[in-house]
């Protein structure tokens, strides 16, 4: 008798019914309802509809009553009259591109059972401008929010596990704040272009930034992460042109490639002692002033990380920092303070070159290779002291340095290139420290410091260096370096009186092995072209 009675209410009523599923209309919406699970789905929404719309928590009818739990994909997308939308407590799920396109759209709620927002949910729903985001919410997918452009501002709950790709990428958000749980992560371009963004808060609970998480969103004038974030990815903060404060957490190992490349504004910055890796062009083209690398022991400064930053003057490199990357500090023409830690290796090709007002620099005792065009054009620096461990000294290492007047170079240098000291034109004292001399070229240094300089060299060395090609064509030769390693002389003291191998009082020095006396006693010997 029920079912008969069953079938008679749908047919009065006017529903379809399909296999185990009803077709309902109420209020302008259809639902779907399951009458094995007893349970509604919401499918769509009148076309004709234009105003507000409240889901109710459940449909009760004769004969049919449960709860309504989804929304269905693409329920509303593209509708054009609806404005403010209340989802009931009992909804479990909100379908891919459910709200999409839906652009009188202004507010909207999703409640704390819905575990996910799905795939481009409310893309393009330009005049939405409040969201709220209920605790419990733990994805919010790709494209979720994207050019939501009337969206200025959003609370993500730390429920959150993760922000999809371009979540919210072109939206009109102006500040955020995410706190993360503890293992929260930011997808690649999830606020991408987010042009109006001026404040951004990364909480304690979010561990990575995806790649280009915020580029181009060139209004952010703040950003503070947390202290649980490792990872800043590739061009996360790419061209973010306003941007003028940066606070990174101490768990950030990793900076990324281009990360804040082109952060013009950007003149400080403190890197943690955690970080190990600064990608490629990582602060390309910033306005810092300084900056400070302590590094954890294992910490790489890669290819062009801070070329061009043209408005840096002080570089520290410290003991943590192991290799220093092709370009690292190109053309950054206002440096002019450098130390380099004892425990970086390698420094990279043109690494420092173009640092035209460099006039201090401190390089560390543990490196081993200053690769080609290390130093080019340095222009003003006037006293280089190469340490003991350097082995190679690359092509054009040091060329061009116009003003450097003081040369050291240590004693365990196996390889100088080819015009590695070419157009130090004005430098007057070399002291090498290797008893048996390197191979060099007539082009290593320039003709007028073969001329000109003195080759100071360890003692009872002079017949070594007169017999090898090209360091015999000093004109002014005289052992007086230490042998054992660098110890520089703080003056060349003059000498008391001049003698020749036989010795002859001269008057003068002259062509040959000159004898040099001193007033302590001490006696040299010098080797004059």
């Amino acid at each position: 008798m029920k079912k008969r009675l069953f079938f008679l209410f749908i047919l009065i009523a006017g529903l379809q019914l399909e296999a185990n599923a009803l077709r309902i209309k109420q209020n302008h919406v259809i639902y779907e309802f399951d009458l094995e699970s007893n349970t509604a789905e919401l499918i769509e929404l009148e076309k004709n509809f234009e105003g507000d719309l409240i889901i109710p928590e459940r449909i009760d009818m004769t004969y049919i009553e449960g709860p309504v739990v989804r929304v269905a994909e693409n329920a509303f997308r593209e509708h054009a009259g609806l404005r403010d939308i209340t989802l009931p407590e009992s909804l479990t799920s909100i379908g891919k591109s459910a709200f999409r396109e839906c652009k009188k759209l202004r507010s909207v709620n999703i409640p704390q059972n819905v575990k996910r927002i799905e795939y481009s949910t409310f893309m393009g729903c330009k005049a939405l401008s409040s969201v709220f985001i209920s605790e419990g919410v733990e994805y919010v997918d790709e494209m979720a929010f994207m050019a939501c452009s009337n969206l200025q501002s959003i609370d993500i709950p730390k429920s959150v596990n993760n922000i999809g790709e371009s979540a919210f990428s072109y939206s009109g958000l102006t500040f955020l704040r995410i706190s993360g749980n503890g293992n929260t992560t930011i997808d690649k371009m999830a606020f991408k272009s987010c042009l109006d963004l001026k404040t951004v808060e990364i909480g304690d609970g979010v561990i990575s930034i995806g790649e280009s998480a915020f580029d181009y969103s060139w209004r952010i004038e703040s950003v503070a992460i947390g202290n649980n974030v490792k990872t800043i990815g590739n061009d996360s903060f790419y061209g973010c042109g306003g941007l003028t404060s940066v606070l990174l957490g101490e768990a950030v190992d990793s900076i990324g490639a281009g990360a804040f490349s082109g952060c013009h504004k950007l003149e400080e910055i403190t890197i943690p002692n955690n970080v190990k890796y600064i990608g490629e062009n990582a602060f390309y083209d910033t306005g810092l002033t300084t900056i400070s690398i302590p590094g954890n022991g294992e910490t790489t400064i890669e290819e062009g990380a801070f070329s061009n930053c043209n408005s840096l003057k002080t570089i520290e490199i410290g003991d943590g920092v192991t290799m220093i990357g092709v370009q690292a500090f190109a053309y950054c023409r206002y440096a002019e303070s450098l130390v380099i830690g004892n425990n970086v290796k390698t420094i990279g090709e043109m690494a420092f070159t173009y640092c035209t007002r460099l006039n201090s620099l401190s390089i560390g005792e543990s490196v081993e290779t200053i690769d080609d065009n290390a130093f080019y054009g340095c222009c003003t620096l006037k006293d280089v002291v190469i340490p003991d461990n350097v082995k190679t000294i690359g092509r054009g290492a040091f060329e061009d340095s116009e003003q450097l007047v003081s040369l050291t170079i240590g004693k365990s240098v196996e390889t100088i290139g080819d015009g590695a000291f070419y157009a130090c034109r004005v430098l007057t004292d070399v002291y090498v420290h290797a008893t048996i001399p390197t191979e060099i070229t007539e082009s290593t240094f320039d003709k007028k410091v073969y001329k000109n300089a003195i080759l100071h060299i360890p003692s009872g060395c002079i017949q070594n260096y007169i017999n090898t090609q090209y360091w015999n064509s000093f004109a002014h030769i005289v052992d007086d370096v230490e042998s054992s390693g660098i110890l520089l002389p703080s003056t060349v003291e003059k000498p008391q009186s001049i003698y020749d191998v036989n010795g002859i009082r001269l008057s003068h020095f002259k062509h040959g092995i000159n004898i040099l006396k001193y007033k302590n006693g001490e006696t040299k010997k010098t080797y004059v072209h």
